[in-house]
């Protein structure tokens, strides 16, 4: 590894973050000198990062270089530059602006989109790219198509450097990713080049078998968020523990009108989220809930929903998932691939029954996953229980600890331990080639 330069490029969502940043705790841990850098592929890195500060603090604490795709354009405009950085600071999925509803927000919406695309596909990519001079490039695997994406498959065929299409969670919802390689330049052309491989983090995902023509170039490699040493780094850092119950909420997007199995509609979600509040209420002890949303929740949505349930102890977090536990004393979560981090890190996870979680459901190892949890509830009027048994369980640790144990234990079934090192084993296969 001493000489290489390791260039990671996210540009969807956080989740692409959770998967990395442990890789590259292990890799700076295993050779504090070795050159790496993360690149947003969106105009503004708070794009994606929104008000979190976790992942740059990280970054700079391990001498990482952050670059987004603002750094790139107009080089001898820098004041253009700058202008357009600081205009383009914020989450799509919170809107741009917070005057307008309904079809004027989206109408703006879909415009600012439109110019954002133009601007970015007016970057010189190839300059980007080389400026780098990487030896090896790490890239989200998926199907969203933003004018970089393109560029970077061009580049890298004339490069010839290895890239790693690293997955964006603990599993692929459906048990594959989709996985191509840009436009191809020939019909005989293989799914990807053949300096390229697609790392896969749930052993039982078919991505093999669903692309037989890169078989070979498919490597299990595990969940890197889920690794021991990574959790024991995490818990050792973390020194912010208050001494009032904080209830972590993990929740999916929302949307009145949905039509996505993998989205809640508002109305299945609002009986869900009122039913967290009463279960804490109900425990009569002043417990802070601190509702976690998805990438892709409005977060300006989210806090306007919880506000009306009337809980004055609550915190909607933009952190990272990584940040947040360690400051939280137990969780709920409906169906989220976010969950197993904060249950095998040992802390005490209700996950709830819920449409979504028969969607996930209908890939049939999901049902070994998610079945014979210690904290299940099948039915919210289950919930308040469930809760009562827990934050007991947290004064008296006897009754909770055997609890907690089985559930790690069931999720590393699914999860073995050392997937960092599995990484690096990958890399070093690669310079051997």
């Amino acid at each position: 590894m001493p000489g290489k330069t390791s260039l990671f490029i996210t540009y969807k969502a956080t989740s692409e973050l959770d998967f990395i940043v442990p890789l590259i705790w292990k890799m700076k841990k295993e050779d504090p000198s070795a050159k790496i850098a993360v690149l947003y592929g969106v105009i503004n890195k708070k794009m994606l990062l929104r008000e979190s500060t976790f992942y740059s603090d990280f970054f700079k604490k391990h001498d990482v270089a952050e670059y987004d795709l603002g750094d790139f354009m107009f080089r001898s405009f820098p004041r253009i530059r700058d202008f357009l950085k600081k205009r383009f600071a914020n989450s799509y999925w919170d809107g741009i602006t917070e005057k307008g509803t309904g079809l004027v927000k989206r109408a703006f919406n879909k415009i600012v989109k439109f110019i954002d695309r133009t601007i970015t596909s007016l970057i010189d990519y190839e300059y980007l790219f080389s400026s780098f001079q990487p030896d090896r490039i790490f890239f989200a695997l998926r199907g969203y198509l933003p004018p970089m994406k393109q560029k970077f498959y061009d580049y890298t065929y004339k490069a010839n450097v290895p890239v790693f299409l690293y997955p964006q969670g603990a599993f692929a919802s459906s048990g594959s990713y989709d996985v191509s390689y840009g436009v191809k330049r020939n019909e005989c052309d293989r799914t990807i080049p053949e300096f390229a491989e697609v790392w896969y983090s749930f052993s039982q995902e078919f991505v093999a078998e669903r692309y037989p023509d890169i078989k070979d170039q498919c490597h299990y490699v595990g969940y890197t968020g889920l690794d021991s040493e990574w959790l024991n780094y995490l818990a050792a850092d973390n020194d912010k523990r208050e001494n009032k119950l904080k209830c972590l909420f993990i929740i999916r997007k929302f949307v009145r009108n949905n039509s996505d199995d993998w989205v809640f509609d508002h109305d299945e979600f609002m009986p869900i989220a009122r039913a967290v509040v009463d279960s804490l209420k109900k425990t009569g002890l002043e417990i802070t809930l601190v509702v976690k949303p998805h990438p892709s929740n409005d977060f300006e949505k989210v806090k306007n929903v919880f506000s009306r349930l009337g809980y004055d102890n609550l915190e909607v977090t933009y952190e990272s998932i990584y940040e947040v536990m360690g400051n939280c004393d137990f969780a709920i979560s409906i169906s989220s691939t976010v969950m197993l981090v904060p249950a095998v890190y040992g802390m005490p996870v209700i996950f709830l029954n819920s449409s979504v979680k028969d969607t996930f459901e209908r890939w049939e190892p999901m049902k070994d996953l998610f079945g014979d949890l210690e904290f299940y509830v099948e039915s919210l009027n289950d919930l308040n229980s469930t809760v009562s048994k827990v934050v007991s369980g947290l004064q008296n640790e006897a009754e909770i600890e055997n609890l907690i144990k089985n559930d790690v234990h069931h999720f590393r079934k699914f999860f073995p331990d050392g997937s960092a090192d599995l990484c690096l084993k990958r890399l070093g296969e690669i310079v051997k080639v």
